[in-house]
């Protein structure tokens, strides 16, 4: 009999053993693979076999495989032949294919058994063509008994060899104890060595702790294998092989065969350089990365699947050759000389005869000589027309400039926004290299996309009359014949493959377009509409019915995601249900609504194609209709106009940029953002826009901003926050103009507020440089620009607003000893001063002189120091601040000798402008003391030392005293050698004396 935790009677153990060795077949089977995606939950009935796919394998013991890793090491001897249908609760070790209810699962109950006593489930899959495979199931506790049990799943790739156990969530699984039927789910992923192999097994290796009490057991359901569909890694190229230098570049580009779900990231590898991750966003199916060759050799690179993309791909062999080498980069410091076309330094389109200079560095291991560049154009709309030019030679770490510079024209077709990409390919003895260099096109201010002056010029009406003028404009074709032109430029649908290339290019990468509704960056080139297809705005089937021109035109025409443009269905914009937000991703929700007025403007049931009228209505459009205008309202002045949007219009418009598939018409709504509001809105306009306090009147106003004092050649300030406050409940469009210095994050026309009471900070400050001295100063205009007004100061009625700023930008401080000459040293001799008397004073003074009159920075004297004779000859300088320029501050040099002899000081003076950005350290002040101390005059005659007028032995005595005491009062008369001191020199002279003629 069997009892019910499990254990056998002792007198049928041995019974039991033997016919548990005998069940085993020796050497296991290896399943069949199944191909994912696949479930199995085994069912509703209890089963005796194993599915297919499935197997069952024994041969291990209990009481040996007893830790996570001796089941990880294990190797199993062979089948389970005996599968009990019985609860694994009822039974001996080994396993089970049971029922819960109606639910049918495989348990594994362990034992002591050196057989059956750590049994495994395994599978096979074929995962040829798949990645990212996943893999989740449920393990149930079912013997709760307080010895260990566990089950790890792991996998390996074919059918022999050692396992890996896969990292995921709950896995490896342990229990000790719990409460019966509690589920665990686990979620593995299969790694990239697992993709698009044709036969991968898992198991579910068990193990039975070593510690007290009976056996526990678990079961396995809700198994559920899935995979990415093919997304694998196919191919990788290296640009410019096969051969190769020491650091040399090349292209590495990874293809798969087919785009990722979202994104996918590959590494490639090799021993010839770094290991580089590439990443590729859905729906692009190639990578590419620049690689740096730094080993010599012979190598392969070998492209491994990380997340998103399985398989690995390895290139072509490649050699690399040499060791040190000249190599050369970009260091980014270019220069522009466009004098011969605008002088605004930026790349205009139509520009010829420009002038380029690239500085460029050695960042190789050898110096380079013999250097030279060669330019060439990856711009369609870019000539080099002087294409070498040489370099100095260059050492390692050293920088230069091509000694004459490369030209270039730009064609008139070039796009304002596009880069100008060029490559320059530098070569010299010692090695070569080419990088490429990217410059910007048209300046910051352009005006390419503005409506050529007279394109509106028939515009008159400031109300429901307008959209009729609107129409009749935009019905026709600039550039041939306008107004009396019979439409505007048709295009079929079929154009809108190759014309959105150009109308929706992406400016960071001219080999892609930008969808709308997400904002994706894929490849432009047009495939069958695998990667992208046409996206009516207005739905064809809203009015359009495939009838030309709506159909085929390129206002509303865009290039989408197909799943999103199927997604999107023909519901009309809006929020809520029954209608598409066009922000999927991408703020296209402006965008989307003024579409919406061109086409309802442009169509609108008049000539000259009568028999297309589309109507835009308030609520769930039915029929022709589209809707919701309400909603397009609000979003038209909520995410107002772009450079994305204005580049746009203008490339379907001009025949010059798009010389194929321009259509000659604008959106107005783009161009002239104030139109919404007289042909949409409510009445006329109330809105007032004001800076400061409060509007004047008329709705003027002002505000200014001084930004202080700053020296010439600082840092500009920073700018200062001003409140641009709008009143009303219109909504309203307004523009930011800029004279003089002025500069404004708010700058820029076709801005709006939406409806009701508003506020926003604009900034407010200079550009430009620190210099000359004088006031520097900008204003900024707002300009409400919507065309009706309801009363005084409101809508077209709202005076101008202004934002004054100034900046005083001084000169530099200049101290000096004289004005207005300048003079950084002054030397002061006091001469002979006799010892005994006063000391001895003279007078100076130190100017602050002017540079610019009334611009001159104030004058700090910072230190003084002094060095020689300073207790002699002294000052009373000392630090100050702010002396004004062309005025002076007054001191005293003093001479106070107290012994005889030649005396000097040196007193260095450091000053500075005052402290002010810009601020900086001036010539230093030098003055110079210099003064002798003499003895006083002998009052009668040389050695007359008793004053009696006579030089004779009654002046021996004196003498003597005054040659070891010099100090004394007739000791002047000692000094018979005149050299201002009384010392045993004067012995001869005095001898001479005495003895007379």
């Amino acid at each position: 009999m069997i009892r019910r935790d499990g254990r056998y009677p002792a007198g049928l153990m041995t019974v039991s053993l033997a016919l548990v060795a005998c069940s085993a077949v020796f050497g296991q089977t290896n399943p069949a693979a199944l191909t994912p995606p696949f479930t199995q939950g085994w069912g509703s009935t209890t089963f005796t076999t194993m599915p297919a796919g499935f197997a069952a394998w024994n041969g291990l013991s209990g009481g040996t495989v007893n830790t996570q890793a001796k089941a990880e090491a294990s190797v199993p001897g062979g089948d389970v032949t005996t599968i009990r249908t019985i609860t694994p609760n009822d039974g001996p070790g080994g396993c089970y294919g049971y029922t819960a209810g109606s639910d049918a699962r495989f348990g594994i109950l362990t034992s002591s058994n050196t057989g059956e006593g750590v049994d495994q489930l395994a599978m096979a899959i074929n995962a040829s063509g798949l990645s990212d495979i996943n893999i989740t199931y449920d393990i149930i506790n079912v013997v709760a008994n307080v010895r260990t049990v566990g089950s790890v799943c792991q996998y390996r790739v074919g059918n022999s060899g050692s396992w890996t156990t896969l990292t995921g969530t709950n896995n490896p699984y342990v229990q000790s104890g719990g409460t019966a039927g509690t589920v665990t789910t686990v979620s593995l992923t299969l790694p990239p060595a697992a993709d698009d192999q044709p036969y991968v097994e898992i198991r579910w290796a068990t193990w039975r702790g070593s510690g007290s009490g009976n056996s526990s057991g678990y079961a396995i359901d809700n198994i559920n294998v899935g995979g990415d569909g093919g997304c694998l890694i196919t191919d990788l190229t290296l640009s410019g092989g096969p051969n190769y230098s020491i650091s040399d570049t090349a292209t590495a580009t990874v293809t798969l065969n087919q785009a990722p779900d979202t994104t996918a990231t590959v590494n490639v590898s090799s021993g010839a350089f770094s290991t580089v991750p590439i990443t590729i966003n859905a729906p692009a199916t190639t990578g590419q990365a620049l690689v740096t060759m730094i080993n010599a050799g012979t190598f392969t690179a070998q492209a491994n699947g990380g997340s998103g993309a399985g398989g690995n791909a390895i290139s072509s062999s490649f050699t690399v050759s040499g060791g040190n080498a000249a190599s050369f980069a970009a260091t980014g410091i270019n220069t522009i000389d466009d004098s011969a076309g605008n002088s605004n330094g930026y790349l205009d389109p139509g520009e010829s005869a420009i002038k380029l200079s690239f500085q460029i560095t050695n960042n190789g291991t050898l110096n380079a000589s013999g250097v030279s560049g060669v330019l060439n154009s990856l711009t369609s709309n870019a000539t080099v027309t002087t294409s070498t030019q040489n370099y100095p030679d260059l050492a390692i770490g050293a920088v230069g400039t091509n000694a004459s510079p490369f030209q270039i024209s730009v064609s008139p077709a070039q796009v304002c926004g596009y880069p100008i990409n060029l490559q320059l390919t530098v070569t010299s003895s010692q090695g070569s290299s080419s990088f490429p260099i990217s410059l910007a096109s048209c300046a910051p201010n352009h005006t390419q996309f503005d409506p050529p002056s007279d394109y509106y010029a028939t515009v008159t009406a400031t109300d429901a009359t307008l959209k009729a003028q609107l129409h009749n404009i935009i019905s026709r074709d600039y550039w041939n014949g306008f107004l009396s032109s019979p439409d505007h430029k048709v295009h079929s649908y079929d154009d809108a493959r190759f014309g959105l290339q150009l109308t929706d290019l992406d400016v960071n990468d001219q080999a892609h377009v930008i969808l709308i509704y997400n904002g994706l960056s894929v490849p432009k080139q047009w495939d069958g509409g695998v990667t992208w297809n046409r996206e009516h705005q207005w739905p064809d089937s809203l009015g359009i019915n495939g009838a030309l021109p709506a159909y085929g035109d390129m206002h509303h025409l865009r290039p989408c995601t197909p799943s999103v443009n199927s997604s999107r269905g023909n519901d009309g914009y809006g929020i809520g249900g029954g209608f598409w937000d066009p922000d999927h991703g991408s703020p296209d929700r402006g965008r989307s609504a003024r579409t919406i007025f061109y086409m309802n403007t442009r169509y609108n049931g008049t000539a000259p194609d009568a028999a297309q009228n589309l109507v835009l209505v308030n609520g769930q459009p039915s029929g022709n209709q589209m809707g919701d205008l309400a909603t397009l309202f609000q979003w038209h002045y909520a995410y107002p106009i772009d450079e994305r949007e204005r580049r746009r219009n203008y490339v379907v418009f001009s025949n010059v940029a798009n010389p194929t598939y321009y259509q000659g018409n604008r959106n107005p709504y783009i161009d002239h953002p104030e139109y919404v509001w007289a042909i949409y809105g409510s009445g006329l306009n109330d809105s007032t826009l004001y800076v400061g306090g409060a509007p004047n009147g008329d709705g003027s106003s002002s505000a200014n901003v001084n930004l202080g004092a700053i020296i010439v050649g600082a840092t500009m300030p920073a700018a200062q926050n001003v409140t641009l406050n709008k009143t009303g409940t219109a909504p309203t469009t307004y523009n930011v103009n800029l004279t003089g210095a002025a500069v404004s994050n708010a700058a820029g026309s076709r801005q709006s507020f939406i409806p009701g009471t508003q506020s926003r900070t604009i900034t407010a400050g200079l550009g430009g440089a620190a210099a000359p001295a004088g006031i520097k100063s900008g204003t900024i205009t707002i300009d409400n620009t919507d065309l009706t007004s309801a009363a005084a100061g409101e809508g077209s009625a709202d005076g101008d607003d202004s934002v004054s700023i100034s900046l005083t930008v001084l000169n530099h401080a200049n101290g000096s000893f004289s004005s207005p000459s300048d003079a950084n040293t002054l030397t002061i001799d006091f001469g002979d001063v006799t010892l005994g008397s006063s000391p001895v004073t003279h007078g100076f003074s130190i100017y602050n002189l002017v540079a610019t009159p009334g611009y001159t920075a104030r004058l700090d004297l910072d230190s003084v120091g002094g060095s020689g004779d300073t207790s002699r000859l002294y000052t009373d300088l000392a630090p100050f601040s702010n002396l004004d320029a062309g005025n002076s501050a007054a001191f005293t040099a003093t001479f106070d000798p107290a012994a005889t002899g030649t005396f000097s000081a040196i007193y260095t003076l450091q000053n500075s402008d005052e402290n002010l950005a810009g601020a900086t350290n001036g010539a230093n002040l030098v003055l110079t003391l210099m003064g002798r101390g003499v003895q006083p005059a002998c009052p009668t005659v040389s050695g007359d030392m008793n004053g009696d007028g006579l030089v004779n032995g009654k002046d021996i005595q004196g003498f003597i005293v005054c040659l070891f005491s010099p100090g004394g009062p007739t000791c002047p008369c000692a000094d018979t050698n005149h050299d201002q001191l009384v010392t045993t020199t004067d012995i001869s002279s005095f001898v001479t004396l005495l003895l007379g003629p």
